[in-house]
């Protein structure tokens, strides 16, 4: 379900979430030439994505906000931006943001997340980072803004980054990336992304496809995705 309406201004976003029931997914660097819709404008830096839930139908859909108009949801819904570290998926950058995130070499997987002091660093598991580097490379990549599962997988991860997701979750991945819109795997979009961005981060996704290999000979899945 698309929102089809703006949300540009403290008016139309009390409206919004009088409708419906507002939640954060991501929030990510735009790449070079890259064009992203959002409701509060166009968009030119960086993003976040929400999902958004009719509070009356319980239909969900998603959108897209430049980092203004997307710090403004956050206070308004009383989340703090910090639990929601910019994902960039390019290196060399050459400056940081007034907010202090996407300076040089920002990982793509933040080192600091969820409740935890800023003086401690939580450790993410393997699999964790995986899972995240593929559903923000899929948010990177894709037109169109996610929400359900992806929501879902992201912000359980981040509740507690140590804490190995399932290989349930992995499957649902797997099956997130099948719907893409030219049948492509993870590893060849973000090969394509390599292409036009030769900078872009190297990431690897053995543990998934090792999961989904393994499915695979046990009759759970048909095809890998991943690789």
């Amino acid at each position: 379900m698309k929102l089809n309406q703006s949300c540009r201004g403290k008016e139309a976003k009390e409206a919004l979430l009088a409708k419906y029931d507002i939640r954060p997914i991501s929030y990510v660097k735009l790449l070079d030439g890259q064009k992203k819709d959002g409701c509060c404008g166009e968009i030119t830096d960086r993003y976040y994505a929400f999902e958004f839930k009719d509070k009356e139908t319980n239909k969900i859909g998603g959108f897209f906000v430049g980092y203004v108009c997307g710090h403004e949801f956050l206070e308004m819904i009383e989340i703090d931006k910090k639990k929601y570290p910019l994902f960039n998926p390019l290196q060399n950058l050459t400056s940081k943001n007034e907010d202090g995130t996407g300076g040089d070499d920002t990982p793509a997987v933040p080192e600091l997340e969820c409740d935890a002091p800023e003086s401690e660093k939580v450790e993410w598991d393997p699999l964790n980072k995986e899972v995240y580097n593929a559903i923000h490379l899929i948010v990177t990549s894709w037109s169109g803004a996610p929400y359900g599962d992806y929501a879902n997988i992201i912000n359980f991860i981040k509740r507690d980054p140590s804490h190995r997701v399932s290989n349930k979750v992995v499957k649902k991945v797997n099956y997130l990336i099948s719907k893409d819109a030219q049948c492509r795997p993870l590893i060849q979009i973000v090969d394509e992304l390599r292409r036009d961005y030769p900078s872009l981060k190297e990431f690897e996704f053995t543990e998934m496809s090792k999961i989904i290999e393994e499915m695979i000979a046990a009759g759970e899945v048909e095809m890998n995705y991943i690789e």
